[in-house]
């Protein structure tokens, strides 16, 4: 990263901070800058007004650059937890403004942002990890919450997914080659319908998803489940057609599906995980997973996984689920 990058960045990233700040004030300054030329009478009183409004528009806009930059920081509960120093940021942002050499190299400015990002995502990745756990008991018991059936448990995949989403249906065969390859694991699927609004028939495939696996379990929900994302309909090309004809080719039947739609509440069930994703577990993307044993889960044995990942990097969670279970049996059986 050159000095003329890291400054043309700094400066693309202000004015781009400060443009909704400023569209808010726009009329201001538009009346203020009408009101002037329409009140001038003689060539010095518009020349002197002009000035100063043109003053003025200058000193908002660059008011506003700061604040909105100042804004964004401390809107960023990771940024504004980090505790930067204030009179630094402020020392950097000046030495960039006037194009005076960085106090620290550039390949120092490089890895100092790179152990920000990383500090950043450790510090999201823990504080989603403590709101899973104070919510994962309600999502797992739920009887709306369907899950592939294994006989003994020991270990939870919550895959949090879209029907539409591509990134989702690239996940689902590593997920797959998991459960092929880990008899004790068990997959929560958490219907996350988040295109919803621009792709209704995400959200009622999720709602039938809900509803076939309450009728008919968990074999025909997968199946169900599975047979979406073979579709190849993601992106906005899923249609309700298409979903009911894969739900028939499941083994349902489209008519109990609506009723046990209508019925259940399903639809709120699935407005509940969404809200829950949302507000709890700060879920910006799909697909977007968490692995932890069944019982005995906490901050050292949970791993958020946030957009796509390979079957290895999900076997290593898995692993370090597995490894918190195999410690704690053998505890049990020396007591």
């Amino acid at each position: 990263m050159t000095k003329k990058k890291l400054l043309k960045a700094l400066a693309v990233a202000a004015i781009t901070t400060s443009l909704v700040a400023c569209s808010n004030s726009s009329s201001d300054d538009s009346t203020s800058t009408t009101s002037a030329a329409s009140s001038a009478s003689t060539v010095a009183t518009t020349q002197k007004t002009t000035d100063t409004n043109s003053d003025n528009v200058k000193a908002n806009a660059s008011y506003t650059i700061g604040y909105g930059m100042g804004s964004s920081i401390n809107q960023d509960p990771n940024l504004k937890n980090y505790g930067l120093y204030k009179d630094r940021v402020i020392a950097g942002f000046e030495d960039a403004m006037n194009s005076k050499k960085p106090e620290i190299s550039e390949q120092d400015i490089k890895n100092n942002m790179d152990s920000l990002r990383q500090t950043m995502m450790k510090k999201m990745s823990e504080q989603r990890v403590t709101s899973f756990l104070k919510v994962k008991d309600s999502m797992y018991n739920s009887d709306l919450t369907p899950k592939s059936y294994v006989k003994n448990p020991d270990v939870v995949i919550y895959e949090f997914f879209d029907y539409q989403c591509m990134y989702c249906s690239k996940v689902v065969p590593e997920i797959e080659k998991i459960m092929k390859n880990n008899s004790n694991v068990q997959v929560v699927f958490g219907e996350f319908p988040i295109f919803g609004q621009r792709a209704p028939a995400s959200e009622y495939a999720a709602e039938v998803g809900t509803a076939i696996y309450k009728l008919y379990g968990a074999d025909a929900y997968v199946k169900y489940h599975n047979g979406i994302f073979a579709t190849g309909e993601d992106e906005g090309k899923l249609t309700d057609s298409t979903v009911n004809k894969v739900a028939v080719q499941a083994g349902a039947k489209i008519d109990a599906v609506k009723k046990a739609i209508k019925d259940d509440k399903i639809a709120a069930h699935v407005k509940s995980t969404l809200e829950m994703g949302f507000k709890d577990l700060d879920i910006q993307g799909t697909p977007f997973l968490v692995v932890a044993p069944l019982k005995g889960a906490n901050a050292d044995n949970t791993t958020v996984i946030g957009g796509y990942t390979s079957a290895a990097n999900i076997q290593k969670a898995v692993d370090k689920a597995s490894s918190k279970v195999a410690s704690t049996s053998t505890s049990d059986k020396s007591k």
